[in-house]
């Protein structure tokens, strides 16, 4: 009789529309024995937990798993991977599912390990440590997804190690597991169970794979032993890739390990097929800092990639390669020179004229003279970055370019080469009040690059001839002022 009394109280209070009278009707229920009501109160359940307010689905979600009522599971396991509902309502299904612990549900739960939340992970490691032993196997397998990002695949291998499991059961297992990963990808794991100071199974790892698949065999610093040039370069590149991406550099660290022994089959593999074009420009860096004539038709490849900071790499490790015929080097760098990127085109120039010397100047004096409008441009952006006094003579004689953007690049490049010889010429633009506007501001930065005390007489005497026009004026007088100071 108490026990219909007690139905009969939960269902009118549920009945009601505040949600404080709900949760009473809810307690009183579950205080109850629903055994022989669980059918009547399916419908009432799947309403709250489909449709009711947040708090009331909260408070249910913990009173089934109290009675650890497996039918509600599948609710549950939509309710924890509906990114669309609070993340309290998320972590308590997920909680729920642990404290019911249906071994039909594990793979749901693992499966939202993937989240990017940290409550979420550590709700679905909790929920899973209920399932002991049962949850290795199933880790393990998951861990084969290729997929899986390194943040997630650490996530997991923590979920092993706090597993209330045999320590050598999990050990063997883990064992097995790395068995059948290549090396690079063994690291990986290994280097993750450190960080996790997971160190009573690393201790174990190292007597079966050898201490050197492990430890300082394959870090940076003995890898960097066998480079006898450009180490301090090398290390500076590997920790900016360590700050990016920790998979890129365990991988990077065994292909270079790999080239100790001829084999630089993993550093191709690795340097195609990565996406993220910073990584890409910091490895091309690399494959002319280790300076093997092997890499070169590599680098090759990468003169012409999309991303312009792989292409300035390129051309610079280029010239860092022995043994490359110069007129090879300049067959490939030559196009280099129409490159809309500055840093590419200055890489390009400097290569070239370290190869062609005064040969070079003649070749870019050539191109100034009979080639067409940005290949005249590209030539006077090279000639800057030589910036030997020897060019000087060439820019000043195609000073009077009727191509605004040839000449603008002509008086740019006079200015890198901060010869006092450039300053006249160069004020008789300023004083020319026919002159675009821009091509006289370019004009006075390029005296100011001289920065010499003619340099500043220069510009102060213009800043008084211009006092009526403020644009000069300011210009040349603070350029003035930049000298002085």
């Amino acid at each position: 009789m108490n026990r219909n009394i007690n139905f009969d109280k939960a269902n009118q209070l549920l009945k009601l529309n505040d949600v404080s009278s709900k949760i009473r009707g809810l307690n009183i229920l579950f205080d109850s024995d629903l055994d022989d009501r669980r059918h009547l109160l399916k419908g009432l359940f799947n309403s709250i937990l489909s449709e009711g307010d947040n708090y009331l689905k909260y408070v249910l979600i913990g009173l089934l798993a109290k009675k650890k009522l497996s039918e509600y599971c599948p609710a549950l396991i939509s309710i924890a991977g509906d990114r669309r509902l609070p993340r309290y309502i998320r972590t308590r299904a997920i909680w729920s599912l642990g404290e019911i612990a249906d071994n039909e549900y594990m793979v749901h739960i693992l499966r939202l390990i993937i989240e990017p939340y940290e409550d979420i992970i550590i709700a679905v490691r909790i929920a899973l440590a209920k399932y002991k032993e049962k949850v290795l196997p199933l880790a393990l397998n998951f861990l084969k997804n290729p997929e899986l990002d390194l943040e997630t695949r650490k996530n997991i291998i923590g979920l092993i190690t706090e597993l209330d499991i045999d320590d050598n059961l999990r050990f063997h297992q883990l064992l097995k597991f790395l068995n059948s990963k290549q090396e690079e990808e063994r690291l990986i794991y290994i280097n993750i169970l450190n960080d996790l100071k997971a160190y009573h199974l690393t201790s174990k790892f190292e007597k079966s794979f050898g201490n050197t698949s492990i430890n300082r065999t394959y870090s940076l610093e003995n890898i960097l032993n066998g480079f006898k040039e450009n180490r301090e370069k090398i290390q500076q590149i590997i920790n900016n890739i360590n700050k990016i991406d920790g998979q890129v550099a365990l991988k990077l660290i065994v292909a270079l390990k790999k080239i100790e022994n001829d084999d630089y089959s993993l550093l191709e593999k690795l340097i195609f097929n990565e996406e993220n074009t910073h990584i890409t420009g910091m490895m091309v860096s690399l494959l002319g800092l280790i300076g093997n004539k092997k890499v070169f038709p590599y680098l090759v490849n990468f003169l012409h990639h999309p991303d312009r900071r792989v292409r300035a790499n390129a051309v610079e490790s280029i010239s860092n390669i022995d043994d490359i015929d110069d007129d090879k080097i300049v067959e490939l760098l030559m196009p280099m020179l129409d490159d809309f990127d500055n840093r590419v085109k200055a890489n390009a120039a400097k290569i070239l004229w370290k190869i062609g010397g005064l040969q070079m100047l003649d070749i870019l004096n050539d191109m100034l003279m009979n080639g067409e409008k940005w290949m005249k441009a590209s030539a006077a952006y090279a000639l800057g970055e030589i910036g030997v006094y020897q060019v000087v003579d060439i820019l000043l004689s195609h000073l009077d370019a009727s191509d605004i953007d040839v000449k603008k690049n002509i008086i740019i490049a006079l200015g890198k080469t901060k010869e006092s010889d450039i300053i006249p010429p160069i004020s008789s633009i300023i004083m020319n009040d026919e002159e675009e506007f821009f091509i006289r501001r370019i004009s006075i930065e390029a005296i100011i690059n001289v920065g010499n005390k003619e340099a500043a007489e220069t510009l102060l005497r213009i800043s008084k001839i211009f006092r009526d026009d403020p644009s000069i004026f300011e210009l040349a007088y603070e350029g003035y002022r930049k000298i002085v100071s």
